[in-house]
């Protein structure tokens, strides 16, 4: 289960045969971007696939500054939250800052102007709101109710529930069915398909887009629905970062291991995995770089490495052929729990890590940091 010293880190999510971190993006828009360098497949290139500032503003509710999101930056459950509950208000929580920039996250803390989560039972919910499993009323004295029959639903479609709530938070409304998102307002948000399929990470790009705008509504004059997209692709895992509107979306995925990396028992000692690191500066500019990631199995403790690392405007090339990015490399302590890992000390940044493949054949993650937004894909 995760911790609440997860919600800093990109969310992991899982279906039957996947596992990933980040925000997952459309596939044949991937597919779409041109070939240009690399070690595995890398591909760069430029894609249509955001949301226009018309949509964006049909999320809009009035007042968007004045959402508890926007004062406190904070939520906090109360004592009728299990410890599943708590669970998947973390998970929760994860998403919706993996659509918000560096320094805007929402936090899980006690603190008198939190959003306050309540959980009730399914007589005492419908005798309060006529139905639903949950509601949210953000005026001063409000709060996010949840109906005790949403955990019936599947872990899924519960933590949806959670996520719809919390991001009604930052004022954002319902929106017409016609537009892909899980602030539909009506049951098409389980649905893993609308017009679209929807994303592993569970946002659809007009949840992410509305999130991220919603208090510089100002801004939206100078809106683009365009992405630039770097990816790399390895045979166990593919990799990358969006970049649109200034802000970076970095990802990473593969194949769920058949087990946690310390119930492998084809492997022992110190394991290895090495491969590619892509990525995004602030000011738009490509990063790639040699990644390695090191795991000593018997304390489940490492390291990761990310070196040779240089920068282009525009499409990155060969070896040799960039500028030095900062110092060339970076390096962290890693420490792995299940088929995860992040990082517990070294240069600045957050690190999170999935092992991927059936016997762990490969590493990915994320990183994010304040000059550069990255991602990376290694394997052994």
């Amino acid at each position: 289960m995760p911790s609440l010293s997860d919600t800093g880190h990109m969310p992991v999510y899982r279906d039957e045969r996947h596992i990933a971190v980040g925000v997952d993006q459309d596939r044949a828009t991937l597919r779409s971007l041109p070939v240009v360098f690399g070690r595995s497949t890398i591909r760069y290139g430029g894609a249509n696939d955001g949301e226009t500032g018309e949509v964006i503003a049909d999320f809009r509710n009035g007042d968007s500054t004045s959402g508890p999101f926007h004062r406190a930056r904070a939520v906090w459950w109360d004592a009728s939250a299990t410890a599943e509950d708590r669970a998947r208000v973390i998970r929760a929580v994860q998403i919706i800052n993996a659509a918000l920039p560096a320094g805007r996250e929402i936090e899980i803390r006690p603190d008198a102007r939190a959003v306050p989560l309540r959980f009730l039972s399914e007589a005492d919910f419908i005798a309060r709101f006529f139905g639903g499993w949950g509601y949210s009323q953000l005026i001063d004295g409000g709060g996010i109710w949840i109906n005790r029959a949403y955990t019936n639903a599947g872990d899924r479609r519960a933590t949806i529930v959670m996520t719809h709530e919390l991001a009604h938070a930052f004022n954002l409304d319902h929106v017409p069915e016609a537009v892909d998102a899980i602030l539909s307002g009506d049951r098409s948000m389980y649905e893993e398909r609308q017009n679209r399929p929807q994303p592993l990470s569970l946002l659809y790009v007009a949840d992410r887009d509305a999130i991220r705008v919603s208090d510089r509504w100002d801004d939206l004059g100078a809106w683009s629905s365009r992405s630039m997209h770097i990816a790399g692709q390895s045979d166990h895992a593919i990799f990358g970062v969006a970049l649109r509107n200034g802000y970076g979306e970095p990802w990473a995925h593969g194949l769920t291991p058949a087990t946690s990396l310390s119930g492998n028992t084809a492997l022992s000692g110190t394991v290895t995995w090495e491969g590619e690191l892509v990525g995004f500066t602030p000011q738009a500019q490509a990063v790639t770089g040699d990644a390695e990631v090191s795991v000593n199995l018997a304390g489940m403790s490492g390291t990761a490495a990310f070196t040779g690392m240089e920068q282009w405007t525009g499409a990155p090339g060969a070896v040799g052929s960039g500028t030095t990015w900062g110092d060339g490399d970076l390096r962290y302590t890693i420490a792995v729990r299940g088929n995860t890992f992040r990082e517990t000390g070294g240069d600045a940044g957050r690190l999170t890590g999935i092992f991927a493949g059936r016997s762990h054949e490969a590493a990915g993650g994320t990183l994010e940091r304040v000059d550069l937004t990255a991602a990376f894909g290694a394997v052994r």
